[in-house]
């Protein structure tokens, strides 16, 4: 039987494009089918800040059968039992923070990746495989190629080796963290999403130098470059990353957009989406949608 596609992973290789989550809070069974009905493509189930376990992100990724949203995982570190327990777990891809060099983004990409390749330990008849039997050499190329990597340039040494980490066979996605990124630079948030201009008309920062490096690179290697607004009155730039259908704009009319909440993600479905309360003068460019939800 065919394993589980990854959807995600076949849309990067189409030249696509896709809109997601990070959920930080709350890993229960019922939190995919919850961020499925906000038209998500993937969740990124956090491990590095939440503090949970591999045994908790288990049970997430057990109610993730569904073809949306791919499960992906942030691990807390680079290391082997981090990486290789994860995806045996039913993980379709891995978020990898700190990545600041070319060796350690090929020891991900090795740790990741079944021989002769890579040194990934085998087990089937597990949750990666969906418990099913099978060819086995069909398995290891199939799981092979289904694997999606994600790494995060988060600091002043990701960024000045860049281009070489872009270079790594396997490393499918970079994503500029932005908030560790600017503080390592010494200009916390100081950084703008493509095509948002500073309110005040002046030049750009090392953090959006940044986002432009990055999105050469990717253009440069065939990757997918990604990111998180840094607001949520930054929404309108998703659509800049959203399907031609209007994806995102249906997810505002819906009032189901996630809404990145201080303790973690909370997914409102079907509810009235929340207003965000401006500061004093400023535009944000998004309608009142009623009373604030607590």
């Amino acid at each position: 039987m065919p394993l589980r596609p990854n959807p995600v992973k076949e849309s990067i290789a189409r030249g696509g494009r896709s809109i997601g989550t990070m959920v930080f809070e709350f890993f229960t069974p019922s939190m995919p089918a919850l961020v499925a009905t906000t038209g998500a493509e993937f969740a990124i189930y956090d491990m590095e800040h939440s503090g949970a376990s591999v045994e908790t992100i288990r049970t997430v990724l057990a109610a993730s059968r569904g073809p949306l949203p791919v499960p992906l995982v942030r691990v807390p570190a680079t290391e082997y039992h981090f990486l290789a327990r994860v995806l045996d777990s039913g993980a379709l891809g891995l978020m990898v923070p700190m990545v600041e060099s070319k060796s350690q983004a090929e020891a991900i990409v090795e740790s990741t990746t079944y021989p002769p390749h890579g040194r990934r330990g085998a087990a089937f008849g597990f949750a990666h495989d969906d418990y099913e039997r099978g060819d086995l050499t069909e398995k290891v190329g199939a799981l092979n190629a289904r694997r999606l990597l994600i790494a995060q340039i988060e600091s002043e040494r990701g960024l000045a080796h860049l281009e070489e980490i872009a270079a790594v066979p396997g490393i499918d996605v970079l994503w500029v963290g932005h908030f560790d990124l600017t503080n390592f630079l010494g200009i916390p948030r100081a950084v703008r999403p493509p095509g948002v201009p500073r309110r005040d008309g002046s030049g750009g920062s090392r953090g959006d130098g940044a986002q432009r490096d990055s999105r050469h690179q990717c253009r440069r290697r065939g990757h997918l470059r990604a990111m998180a607004p840094p607001r949520l009155q930054d929404h309108r730039v998703l659509r800049r990353f959203s399907p031609a259908d209007g994806r995102t704009a249906r997810w505002d009319r819906k009032g189901s957009r996630p809404r990145l909440e201080q303790a973690g993600v909370r997914v409102r479905s079907n509810l009235p989406t929340p207003r965000v309360p401006a500061a004093a003068g400023e535009d944000t460019g998004l309608p009142a949608r009623g009373p604030r939800l607590p």
